[in-house]
């Protein structure tokens, strides 16, 4: 068995109206599926994805009640978003014109631009020709110029040679590159197939607000009870398989302090709302009663010329 690159990354923000303005509206990554927290009716999970949600996601837990955190070992450093090529001087200027600084630069011969979502986030959008047209189109941005979906993640973890050892020997990654800083991992030439796992453990990370909780990798549907099982004779203490709804998932912290989820492809985003009118409705887990979403405040994904 081989996993399947990334599914979603999850992350910790602050306030859930800037997030969705600075996701849905900046960035015009579309918002695929707005509910209640599984695990926390007080909080949102959103996630938002390319027009079909077919993308890696990313999910966001806004909580406005908890620290600042700070990005470092044992944690996903940096999210990177597939970009096309051409259009490297449109995101440049679109985040100036946003009040969003941003650095350039290349490693292992790719062209990145790095920025900070509004919670303290670190992202880069990543020149690739991998992965479908995201055909969504939003806030002045056209699908010609849309992002295209994750293309890869920074790994920073404390104990860089076992987290190594977890991706190559059991998850199927294979090392293609490296420098003195950091491995460059594939599991598969499509977008979201690469990984970059820093050499050497920075400072220690703080869970909270700006940091990401955890990065999900794909597996196949049948075979998350296989994954189970060959979690715990490798002797990492994954978590029983839960039911997400849109996947099902187990979570296990390795080595290196990050936390890992292995999520099932399907069901996916669609099972209860159509292409169309996707992230559009407020869904309350089953376990939930409806009336609870009252707990939340009112966030609408909105055109905005301003943070």
């Amino acid at each position: 068995m081989k996993t399947k690159g990334i599914h979603h990354i999850s992350s910790m923000v602050g306030d859930a109206q800037q997030d969705v303005d600075f996701y849905a509206s900046v960035l015009a990554y579309r918002m695929v599926k707005k509910t209640l927290n599984y695990d926390d009716k007080t909080m949102y999970h959103l996630y938002y994805g390319n027009h079909d949600a077919t993308s890696g996601l990313v999910t966001t837990f806004p909580m406005n009640f908890t620290h600042q955190g700070i990005v470092g070992s044992g944690q996903l450093g940096i999210a990177g978003f597939g970009l096309r090529s051409e259009n490297f001087d449109f995101w440049k200027k679109r985040l100036k014109d946003f009040g969003i600084e941003t650095e350039e630069y290349t490693r292992f011969n790719r062209r990145r631009l790095s920025f900070d979502d509004p919670d303290g986030l670190e992202l880069e959008l990543i020149e690739t020709d991998k992965g479908q047209k995201n055909e969504w189109s939003f806030n002045g941005v056209e699908s010609d110029q849309a992002i295209i979906g994750i293309e890869s993640s920074l790994l920073y973890s404390k104990k860089p040679r076992e987290t190594l050892y977890l991706l190559t020997e059991i998850m199927g990654y294979e090392i293609i590159n490296e420098n003195p800083d950091y491995y460059l991992l594939k599991i598969h030439d499509e977008l979201g197939g690469i990984l970059e796992l820093a050499k050497r453990a920075p400072g220690r990370g703080i869970p909270g607000v700006g940091t990401v909780h955890h990065i999900a990798f794909a597996v196949e549907n049948d075979e998350i009870e296989d994954w189970h099982e060959k979690l715990k004779m490798a002797g990492y203490r994954p978590t029983e398989v839960k039911n997400r709804n849109y996947f099902q998932s187990l979570y296990f912290r390795e080595s290196g302090g990050i936390l890992f989820e292995f999520a099932t492809e399907g069901p996916g985003m669609l099972i209860d709302e159509d292409l169309e009118n996707l992230g559009e409705k407020l869904i309350t887990p089953p376990h939930f009663r409806e009336e609870e979403r009252a707990l939340l405040p009112e966030i609408q994904v909105r055109t905005i010329d301003e943070l």
